[in-house]
Order: C-alpha cells, then sequence, then structure tokens
C-alpha cells in the first residue's frame, strides 16, 4: 500500500491528469444572483482555447491520454439548446448536459429561479415572513438589502434539503406571502421534452441526469435518494430511447449510500463538484470537476494555466 502511494505521488508531480469543466448556462441576465451565466462571448472563446483538447465525458477516466478536458453543463436550462448548442455544432466540440428531469417532464420551474424571483431585491415584500417546513415554523425579518440577501440563502438551504414533493407547499406558502402567482421569467425555463429531444439527436451532446427535483441528495432518506435518481434515468431512458450512463450528484454532495443507488440505478459514471483533476485511478463514481470562470479567452487561458494545463 505504501509503494501504491508513492507510486501516485510521483505520477501527480508527472502527469496532469485531464479536467472536467463545470458550467451551468450560456446566458447574459442582467442578475445572477446564483452565478450560474457564462456570456456567449466568453464561452466561444473558451472554446478557441480548448481547440484539440477536448473529448466526451465518457472517455474519461479511461483515457491514458492526460492534459484532456472535459465540458459539463448542470441543470438543463433551455438556452442549452438555443444558446450553448449552436456554438458546439460551430466548433464540434463535445459536452455533456445534466438534466434535472422535473422540468422537462411536467414543466415545472426550478424551485431557486422560483425564490430568487420572489426575493428580487426590487419586489416590495411584507416584513416579515412565517414558513412551516417539516412541521418546524421558521420566523424571519426583513429590514434591509442585508436581511434579504440571509433570507434568500436561508431559504435556499432548508428547501435544498427538502424532496420535490415536499417543496411545493412551501413555494405555494411563498408565492402567497409575497403575493405573486409566477415569479419566473420565461428565458430562465427549463428544456421542454421537445427540446431535450433535439439537443440529444444533434450527437455533439450527451445528456446525464441531475436528479428529478436537484435536491442535496445526502439530507434525504435512502428511499427519497432512490427515487429521484432512478426516477431521473428511468424518465431520460423513455423519453430518448436510451439509458443515460452519466450522473451528477445535485450541489456536488454525495455519500457511500448516494454512490451505491447512482451504480445500482445504471450509472457508469457520476460527476461531483469538488475540484480537482482525473486520472486513470479516479473513482468514476466521484469525478472531480473545476467551475469555470466567466471571463475572456485570455483569461481563461491563464487560469487553465493555474489549474496545471497549458493550452
Amino acid at each position: 500500500m505504501k509503494l501504491r502511494r508513492l507510486a501516485r505521488v510521483a505520477a501527480r508531480r508527472v502527469l496532469p491528469g485531464s479536467l472536467v469543466l463545470l458550467y451551468h448556462r450560456v446566458a447574459l441576465r442582467e442578475r445572477d444572483p446564483w452565478k450560474l451565466c457564462t456570456s456567449p462571448r466568453h464561452f466561444a472563446e473558451h472554446l478557441e482555447v480548448l481547440r484539440g483538447h477536448l473529448c466526451r465525458l465518457a472517455e474519461l477516466p479511461e483515457s491514458r491520454a492526460s492534459g484532456r478536458v472535459a465540458i459539463s453543463f448542470d441543470d438543463g436550462y433551455a438556452d442549452a439548446l438555443h444558446a450553448l448548442y449552436p456554438l458546439l455544432e460551430r466548433s464540434g466540440a463535445p459536452a455533456t448536459v445534466f438534466v434535472t428531469t422535473g422540468g422537462p417532464r411536467d414543466g415545472s420551474p426550478f424551485w431557486w429561479e422560483v425564490l430568487d424571483g420572489l426575493l428580487a431585491p426590487a419586489r416590495a415584500l411584507p416584513e416579515s415572513l412565517e414558513l412551516r417546513i417539516r412541521g418546524r415554523l421558521h420566523r424571519f425579518e426583513l429590514g434591509g438589502a442585508p436581511a434579504r440577501e440571509r433570507l434568500t440563502l436561508a431559504l435556499h438551504r432548508l428547501l435544498g434539503a427538502l424532496e420535490g414533493d415536499e417543496r411545493r407547499d412551501p413555494l405555494e406558502a411563498l408565492c402567497a406571502w409575497a403575493g405573486v402567482e409566477d415569479p419566473v421569467a420565461a428565458s430562465e425555463r427549463a428544456l421542454d421534452r421537445e427540446e431535450l429531444g433535439t439537443l440529444a439527436a444533434g450527437g455533439l451532446v450527451e445528456i446525464g441526469a441531475h436528479s428529478v427535483s436537484h435536491p442535496r441528495l445526502p439530507a434525504l432518506a435512502l428511499a427519497a435518494q432512490q427515487r429521484e435518481i432512478r426516477e431521473s434515468h428511468d424518465f431520460l431512458a423513455d423519453l430518448l430511447g436510451r439509458r443515460p450512463t452519466s450522473f451528477a450528484y445535485p450541489h456536488g454532495l454525495q455519500r457511500a449510500a448516494t454512490r451505491r443507488i447512482v451504480r445500482e440505478s445504471g450509472f457508469e459514471r457520476a460527476c461531483t463538484s469538488a475540484p480537482g483533476v482525473v486520472r486513470r485511478w479516479t473513482d468514476p463514481l466521484r469525478i472531480p470537476r473545476v467551475e469555470a470562470p466567466d471571463c475572456d479567452g485570455e483569461a481563461f487561458a491563464r487560469w487553465l494555466h493555474g489549474q496545471g494545463f497549458a493550452v
């Protein structure tokens, strides 16, 4: 065991490994509270910088080549088809899009977009909030921008620990409290079924699963984790006519029991959001990813160099 550890340390010094980049959206947005957007111009420059280094996620970590880069996008916003795909097609660049399947399945909005729409800085809101979640009453006071930001983060944490069906009543209560029926802009919606099929049919994009409703999986009971993981797998298999083989843990969070369910559900690999490089011995159910910055091509090349990649 000691010799094996020493060999791996030596290999890390000699071999750069490969990199999986994590993005969420290619979009321009006036407010981006969750820091999810990369501008179309910046992403096009990223692709130019990465030319000659890109590969498919499924080729890692089996590949013996080092210095390769795979691109992944989480969540499954509609702009994956309308903004991302044309740029990929122009460059011939492959990517994996991990889809939260609740949106395509029933048209439901991303819950964090509902939260953002309700708590937008320009919206007039009551001075206090009482919200019952899992039988516990939570009380909050609003008193200016810092208090609203704290409320946003607190509600994100509370709602992220719920399964999709559990989240419905608190979200409806929040909409009633804010006096808003539909707080989500059309531009922030998820891919629908037809768009998802079109994206998959182009050949450049692998469609992976990202759960049904984007919860923090380790916070759920095992039965709820199984529903989130297996139902996302089965929905995509039925819609696309082939089983998905890649999964990304929502929020990047997982434990041994979560990984076991992912494996038993038929996935061959799964991505975290823990930073790191991919090597031949990387656990395929704990593939690290590095979140790419929203910056121009020159700054992106410098950033890659800082990750140990010369392009």
